[in-house]
C-alpha cells in the first residue's frame, strides 16, 4: 500500500472568526487520513486577537511559526522564511498549501527553495485590493505574478478572484481551481422558535426586537463604521431594532466609542469572538455584511444555512452567494444610505423576507464541507498526476499525455527568442569563437591522424528538427571502419583511440559542428541529434520522443547536464524527460543556465570515456 501523500498546510495566524483559518482548520482535519497525512504551520496570533484553538483530528500534526506575523517586518520575516524552510527540511512534505498573504509569499518561498515537488496556494482574496493606491496595486500584482511562477496550482474560492486573477495575468489558466470555503452544515439549526429564543438569551436581547446581526473580525475589510452608520439610520426608521455584532479585532474599542457616539449603546451588542454562532444566527431576523472587498463570505452561507435573509455589500464573492433579489440583497460598497434602504425594504417586507429566508438553505447546499474537501483531493489528485515542467527536479513525468504537453506549449507561446533569437545568438556565438575553434579543430585534426588511420573529420546522418536529416561533422575519435553497419557506443569501447578518449573527455570532438549550427541544423543548446535507427527505436518504445523533435538538437542541453549519454533505452527514458522540460520552458535564460553549466563539465573533463 502506498505511503498517504504529505500535505503541510501553511497560515499567517489561526484567528478566529477569519475565513482562512477556517478553511485551513477543516481542510486539514477532513483529508482522508488513508490517502493524505495533513499537517499544519501557523504564526502566533497578536495580542489583540482571541487564540485560535485548533481541534483537527488525531492525525493532523500543528507546527508554530514563532516569526510568522501579519505585518511587513523585513527582519522578522527573513527569519520566519529560515524557520519555514528548516520545517519543510525536516518534515519532508509532498505538498506545501498556503493560505493568507504573508504566509502565501513566506511559505511558497521556502518551498521552492526546498525543492518542494509541489506547491498550491489559496487565495482568499488577493493581496491587492481598491483600496490601495495604484503604485502599490501594481507592485502587489507584480509580487503575485512572480509567485504564481513558483507554484504549482492556485486556488479560488470564488469567481471574482479569478477573473481578477486573469485580469492581471497571474499564473497559467490550467493553475486555476475552485475550492470553496465549504461550511460544515450539519452544525446550523433553522430558525425556530426555539432556537430563535435560545440565541437571544445568549445576546440578552427581548423576544420582540427586530434583530440585525453580523460576524466577522472588527477589522478595516469589514467596514464596522459602515455597519454603525445603517444601523443608526435603521434606529430612526424602527424603533424596535437591535443590532449585534459577533467578532473581535483591533478596532474593537474604536467601535464602542463609535456606537456610543451614535446613541446606540443600548440597543447594540458587542459580545466578542464565540465558538457556539451557530446557536446566535437563529436569533437574528437578518444578516447584514458591510465589507469592502472579500473572497467569499461563509458567515453569509452560514446564515442562509439558518434560514436568516441577508443585506451584503457587492463585493466579489458576496455577489457570488447572493443573488440580489432571490436570497438576499445587495448594495453598492461604502454607500450606507443604499444599504439601510435595502435593510428597511426587507424590514417592512414580511412576505419577501419570507421567500427569501425559505431560499437560503438551498443556495448553502452549494457550499458544503464535504465537497470542498473532495474537491480539494480532485486538485491534489490532479495536479500530482500532471506534476510536470514546474517541477523542481526539471523533469517532466513521463506519465504526463500528448494533450497535457500541447495544453502547456499552447499556455506559453513561442516568444521572440525561440522565432529568432536563439537563431541570432547561435550565430554570434559561431562567429566569436570561430578563431579559437578553428585553431582547436586543427589541432584535434592533426592529433587524430598522428594517433590513427583514415579521415579526421567524422560525417554520420541525424535526425533534426521536424524529423529532418542532415549530416553531423565531428572529429573523429574511433577506429577507421570501411564497415557499413555502424554499431553504437560501448562503455569502454575498444574502438575508441586514446587520443579519440582525450578529445571526448574535453568535449573537443563536437567542435566541427559549430559548421551544423551556422548551416542551422543545429543549435549551441538543445536536446541530442539521434541516428534514424536508434530515433525509430526510441520514438516505438516512447511516444513523445517525437516532442524533442519540435526545437533544433544542440552541442549541449539540459539532458546532458543533468544526466548521462548512452544508448541504453533506460538512459534514454531518464533523457527524454529532461529534454521535454526544455522544449516545453525553452527560454534565454534556461539556455544560459545550461551554456553555464556545460563550462566546469568541461573544465573538469566529466565530458563522455
Amino acid at each position: 500500500m502506498p505511503r498517504p501523500v504529505h500535505v503541510l498546510h501553511i497560515i499567517t495566524q489561526m484567528v478566529r472568526g477569519t475565513g482562512a483559518s477556517h478553511v485551513a482548520e477543516y481542510m486539514v482535519s477532513g483529508l482522508s487520513p488513508d490517502r493524505f497525512r495533513a499537517s499544519i504551520a501557523h504564526g502566533v496570533a497578536g495580542s489583540h486577537l482571541s487564540d485560535y484553538h485548533l481541534s483537527p483530528a488525531e492525525h493532523v500534526e500543528v507546527f508554530t511559526i514563532p516569526d510568522l506575523a501579519r505585518p511587513i517586518a523585513p527582519h522578522r520575516d527573513l527569519r520566519a522564511l529560515g524557520q519555514l524552510r528548516r520545517l519543510i527540511r525536516e518534515t519532508r512534505p509532498d505538498i506545501v498549501h498556503t493560505h493568507s498573504s504573508k504566509a502565501g509569499v513566506l511559505g511558497r518561498l521556502a518551498a521552492y527553495r526546498e525543492g518542494v515537488p509541489l506547491i498550491v496556494h489559496h487565495v482568499h482574496g488577493w493581496s491587492f485590493h481598491p483600496r490601495h493606491s495604484s503604485v502599490k496595486k501594481r507592485g502587489f500584482v507584480a509580487f503575485e505574478r512572480y509567485l504564481a511562477k513558483r507554484s504549482d496550482g492556485l486556488l479560488f474560492v470564488g469567481r471574482p478572484d479569478i477573473e481578477k486573477g486573469r485580469a492581471h495575468h497571474i499564473g497559467r489558466e490550467s493553475m486555476y481551481y475552485t475550492v470553496r470555503a465549504g461550511v460544515d452544515l450539519a452544525r446550523f439549526v433553522p430558525r425556530t422558535p426555539q432556537s430563535v429564543a435560545e440565541g437571544r438569551e445568549i445576546l440578552d436581547i427581548p423576544d420582540d426586537a427586530f434583530l440585525i446581526g453580523t460576524v466577522g473580525r472588527l477589522s478595516p475589510q469589514k467596514a464596522p463604521h459602515d455597519f454603525i452608520a445603517v444601523a443608526r439610520r435603521i434606529a430612526d426608521e424602527l424603533p424596535n431594532a437591535r443590532f449585534a455584532w459577533i467578532g473581535h479585532g483591533i478596532m474593537r474599542d474604536e467601535v464602542r466609542d463609535a456606537i456610543d457616539a451614535a446613541g446606540l449603546t443600548d440597543r447594540f451588542a458587542l459580545p466578542g469572538a464565540r465558538d457556539d454562532v451557530e446557536r446566535i444566527y437563529p436569533a437574528f431576523d437578518m444578516f447584514l455584511i458591510t465589507s469592502l472587498w472579500e473572497g467569499l463570505p461563509r458567515t453569509i452561507v452560514e446564515s442562509l444555512a439558518t434560514g436568516v435573509p441577508v443585506v451584503a455589500s457587492a463585493v466579489d464573492g458576496s455577489c457570488e452567494i447572493v443573488r440580489d433579489g432571490e436570497n438576499g440583497l445587495l448594495f453598492p460598497p461604502g454607500q450606507t444610505d443604499a444599504g439601510a434602504e435595502a435593510v428597511l425594504r426587507m424590514a417592512t417586507d414580511d412576505a419577501m423576507r419570507d421567500d427569501m429566508a425559505a431560499a437560503g438553505p438551498a443556495t448553502a447546499k452549494d457550499f458544503e464541507m464535504g465537497k470542498s474537501i473532495a474537491d480539494l483531493e480532485g486538485v491534489y489528485d490532479d495536479l500530482l498526476d500532471k506534476r510536470r515542467f514546474s517541477g523542481r527536479d526539471g523533469r517532466v513525468r513521463l506519465q504526463d499525455t500528448d494533450e497535457v504537453l500541447d495544453d502547456a506549449r499552447a499556455e506559453r507561446p513561442p516568444g521572440a527568442y525561440e522565432r529568432w533569437g536563439q537563431r541570432a545568438v547561435d550565430i554570434c556565438v559561431c562567429l566569436v569563437s570561430a578563431p579559437l575553434a578553428l585553431l582547436l579543430v586543427g589541432l584535434g585534426a592533426l592529433l587524430v591522424r598522428i594517433s590513427s588511420p583514415g579521415p579526421a573529420i567524422f560525417r554520420q546522418e541525424r535526425v533534426g528538427k521536424d524529423e529532418r536529416p542532415f549530416t553531423i561533422y565531428k572529429l573523429r575519435t574511433m577506429k577507421h571502419s570501411d564497415d557499413s553497419v555502424i554499431r553504437p557506443p560501448e562503455e569502454n569501447d575498444s574502438r575508441v583511440t586514446p587520443a579519440g578518449r582525450l578529445l571526448r573527455q574535453l568535449r573537443f570532438d563536437e567542435l566541427p559542428q559549430l559548421v551544423n549550427v551556422l548551416k542551422g541544423d543545429m543549435s549551441i543548446i538543445g536536446p541530442r541529434p539521434e541516428r534514424p535507427g536508434l530515433y525509430q527505436r526510441y520514438l516505438a518504445m516512447m511516444p513523445m520522443y517525437s516532442w524533442r523533435k519540435r526545437v533544433r538538437p544542440g552541442l549541449t542541453g539540459w539532458a546532458q547536464i543533468h544526466h548521462t549519454h548512452s544508448s541504453d533505452a533506460e538512459a534514454a527514458f531518464e533523457n527524454l524527460q529532461y529534454d521535454l522540460y526544455y522544449v516545453i520552458n525553452k527560454s534565454f535564460w534556461l539556455d544560459l543556465s545550461v551554456l553555464l553549466a556545460t563550462i566546469p563539465v568541461m573544465l573538469a573533463r566529466e565530458g563522455r570515456s
